[in-house]
């Protein structure tokens, strides 16, 4: 009877810890956030739907003071990066508010990275450290951000940076965080013609 309720507990114990990788849900967007979403998944990533159509990044606003940039991984080329914009726009305003990404075939998981380039006195830790999208799970995804959450809320987020959720069949937006205060809203961007990983 102890063997068995032994391999329960172990049972209960693996699950709890499988599941806790996975995506977390953050739940409703707050009151007066600027998400579109109804949803937000911690950790959630975004694959392509349709491979006629093309995919294009929109930014949409930003809440902080630090200076980031938003990039895109090139698939098949982990250490590429198309540099996509700032997170502060009125630095930069000869730079576009849409990029337009190309096709990708169907299934295609995209990427992205965010960096703080200037931190502004605060958390200069962050500075050129890289913010993956997605789960960051060692050993088994492509990119693992360069910073953790666990020193300020550990076991909150690990290494995952982004925030991410449907805003319709084909839009799915996302936005990075840039500090400890798991707001994810340093840059809110939208991308089209993709569903969220969950």
């Amino acid at each position: 009877m102890k063997s068995l309720f032994k391999k329960a507990c172990f049972f209960i114990f693996m699950f709890f810890i499988v599941s806790y990788c996975e995506v977390t849900y953050r739940g409703h967007p707050i009151l007066n956030d600027p998400w579109e979403a109804d949803s937000l998944f911690v950790g959630a990533g975004f694959i392509v739907n349709d491979s006629t159509v093309d995919i294009k990044v929109i930014w949409k606003v930003t809440d902080t003071y630090r200076l980031g940039e938003l990039h895109f991984m090139v698939p098949g080329s982990p250490d590429s990066s198309i540099f996509l914009f700032h997170n502060i726009r009125d630095s930069f305003p000869e730079e576009p508010d849409t990029v337009n990404l190309g096709k990708f075939p169907s299934g295609t998981q995209l990427v992205f990275m965010y960096k703080v380039v200037d931190a502004a006195g605060k958390w200069p830790e962050f500075e050129n450290k890289r913010l993956f999208s997605g789960q960051n799970r060692e050993s088994i995804d492509d990119y693992i951000s360069e910073m953790t959450m666990d020193t300020v809320l550990p076991g909150a987020y690990s290494r995952r940076w982004l925030a991410a959720g449907k805003i319709d069949d084909t839009r799915v937006e996302g936005g990075f965080e840039d500090g400890y205060n798991a707001s994810f809203r340093s840059i809110i961007f939208e991308v089209s013609n993709v569903d969220i990983i969950k």
